[in-house]
């Protein structure tokens, strides 16, 4: 695409004070004058609006010398209108300078919109204008062009041609493929690190599991025996049960052996009594005879009282095991009451545990798919890099050959010049020879058109070779983005799972959630409500501090502690809502693009718990991502 100027706006630019437009017609246009006319001002002015030059190129020590300082005003500007028919303004480029108190501005416009100079050399790229290129030819330059040697005219050939640009760009995508296969080489690695620490996870996953399956077991063996005690228990109850009608039975049945012996021991003492006053009235020997039978009697009465005793000392002794016996049996009720407590909260413990090892193996194996996913994709992105890159090198054989060919083309170009040179001077010597070696010139100057147009077609697929350059070029920055957002992906399901592990509350705040010490609240996770969308952001903020426990005083948390050190259930750390300083009011979000939130502000909680989240956050902000 070729392009051509269609005017100049220049206005207090060095030697014009005034605006002046400079107009460019169809064809050659030349513009004369004397010397000191400004002539030289004009192709400066091209420079300097186009950003092709320095100021000391311009013939100026520093740019604001380029004012005007005739005129009254501080600045300066040259508008350079472009075309593509010869016809209308295709586009327009302009440069302003003003001087002030600091030094100068300057700014640049395309098409009349606030630009930078990258941005107007890009767009001057695009019809092979560079700072670099013999677009503007200088006063000096064809003297020097015509006293350079062959090798500084063949590098004039490749600026103006583009070679030399496509030469730069090539090793500039040769660095930048160097850099692709570094970042490649350290995301293998990467990867590598990642699948060892995958494989360690299901190690740790499988001890998990184990460690889980023991768990259940025991516990079912725990509740097995627990039923087996409650079956023992009550057919000891039963038996009890058993000993104590047994004993009643019997202390009823020496009940009536006792009123017997009372009614007997009373007949007794009242024959006894007949018998001493019959004794006072009879004679000696029946005295002796009533003796004996009141020694008798005395024997039979002295046994009775000992069967009397012993009968009483079994119904004290019945009496004392039944009362032990319905100590006993209140005990054992106590105790089946609480082993059927511990039984039902076992039950619920299992479930919520199976609920969790549910969980943490879904969130587990959506992870390892996951990370096999960007193994795969990470894959294709090496295999797609592989083939770029021979692609690559395809272009740079095809490069080579073009450039063969070019110096071939050139060289040919070189001898028909000298052919050239060579008739002309034979011309001038010889008029009589002038026919021939006007043929010779012509065959010589169709030859060189030959030539021109086979050097044209060269830039042709030149600039088709570029293009592809610049696709491949486009190509491995996707890799690069999607390597980088694998990197990204990695780091967040890394971040997710330390963020289920610390969800999983330990055997420590069990033990103290079920303590029913008063005055606990809770863990600081189960304290507060978030949005799905910022969870994973706030579960990394809060990380460990989610696992504080929140209480009243310091107080109870000293006597939590205790209870951790008496059931060895390990370590806890507590939040005395009565020792946490309150929040600050008043603070701001930063006005920075990509700035959500304070992250405290993202959690619904209750207020009694302000000071708590402050502690556990502080000032933590939310971002979009890590480019804020």
């Amino acid at each position: 695409m070729q392009i051509y100027i269609k005017e100049i706006d220049i206005d207090n630019f060095k030697s014009f004070s005034d605006k002046t437009t400079i107009p460019f017609l169809e064809g050659f246009t030349t513009i004369s004058g004397p010397n000191g006319s400004g002539k030289s001002n004009i192709i400066d002015s091209v420079l300097f609006a186009l950003g092709l030059s320095t100021s000391r190129t311009l013939r100026a020590e520093k740019l604001p010398d380029l004012i005007n300082n005739l005129g009254k005003k501080n600045e300066a500007s040259v508008k350079i209108g472009f075309t593509e028919n010869g016809r209308d303004v295709s586009f327009s480029i302009t440069r302003k300078i003003k001087r002030n108190s600091n030094g100068y501005t300057g700014t640049y416009y395309l098409n009349d919109r606030v630009s930078s100079l990258t941005e107007i050399h890009d767009h001057l790229s695009k019809y092979n204008i560079s700072p670099g290129c013999y677009n503007v030819m200088m006063q000096g330059d064809v003297t020097g062009i015509i006293n350079m040697t062959p090798f500084e005219r063949r590098k004039i050939l490749d600026e103006i041609a583009g070679v030399a640009d496509f030469d730069r760009r090539i090793e500039q995508a040769k660095k930048e493929l160097e850099t692709v296969e570094d970042r490649v080489d350290k995301s293998s690695i990467i990867l590598n690190e990642i699948d060892v620490r995958l494989t360690q996870l299901e190690e740790e996953r499988s001890q998990a599991l184990k460690y889980q399956k023991l768990k259940e077991e025991k516990q079912a063996l725990e509740s097995k025996i627990s039923i087996v005690k409650y079956f023992d228990i009550k057919t000891s109850m039963e038996r009890l049960h058993e000993s104590i009608l047994d004993a009643n039975k019997t202390k009823k049945s020496e009940d009536e052996k006792l009123k017997e012996l009372i009614a007997s021991l009373e007949s007794t003492q009242l024959e006894l009594k007949e018998i001493s006053e019959l004794v006072k009235a009879k004679g000696e020997d029946e005295q002796i005879e009533i003796k004996k039978q009141i020694e008798s009697l005395k024997g039979v009465i002295a046994r009775k009282k000992d069967a009397i005793a012993y009968i009483d000392k079994q119904v004290q002794d019945n009496s004392n095991n039944t009362a032990s016996a319905k100590d006993n049996i209140q005990r054992l009720k106590e105790k089946i009451e609480d082993t059927c407590l511990k039984i039902d909260n076992k039950k619920d413990e299992i479930t919520v545990i199976e609920q969790n090892i549910k969980q943490e193996k879904e969130e587990l194996d959506r992870i390892t798919s996951e990370v096999s996913s960007i193994n795969k994709t990470t894959n294709e992105n090496l295999e797609k890099r592989s083939a770029l890159r021979r692609n690559l090198e395809a272009k740079q054989d095809e490069e080579n050959a073009f450039l063969k060919e070019k110096l071939i083309l050139e060289e040919n170009l070189s001898r028909y010049t000298r052919d050239i040179e060579e008739a002309q001077k034979e011309i001038e010597k010889s008029d009589e020879s002038k026919k021939e070696l006007l043929s010779k010139q012509d065959m010589a100057q169709v030859q060189v058109t030959e030539l021109t147009q086979e050097l044209k077609d060269y830039e042709t697929m030149q600039k088709s070779c570029l293009f592809e350059l610049d696709k491949i070029k486009n190509e491995l920055n996707d890799l690069n983005y999607n390597i980088s957002l694998a990197y990204k992906r990695v780091a967040q399901l890394e971040a997710n799972k330390r963020a289920v592990e610390d969800m999983n509350f330990g055997r420590e705040i069990d033990t103290i959630m079920n303590s029913g010490l008063t005055g606990v609240h809770a863990p600081l996770a189960k304290l507060g409500q978030v949005d799905k969308e910022y969870a994973t952001a706030l579960e990394i903020a809060m990380g460990g501090r989610m696992r504080f426990i929140v209480v009243d005083t310091d107080e109870i948390a000293s006597r939590a502690i205790e209870i951790l050190k008496s059931a060895r259930a390990g370590r806890a750390t507590f939040l005395p809502l009565n020792k946490i300083n309150p929040r600050p009011r008043g603070q701001k979000v930063p006005n920075i693009p990509g700035v959500i939130d304070y992250a405290i502000n993202l959690i619904e909680f209750d207020s009694v718990y302000d000071s708590a989240f402050h502690f556990a956050l502080g000032e933590t902000l939310i971002v979009e991502d890590m480019n804020v």
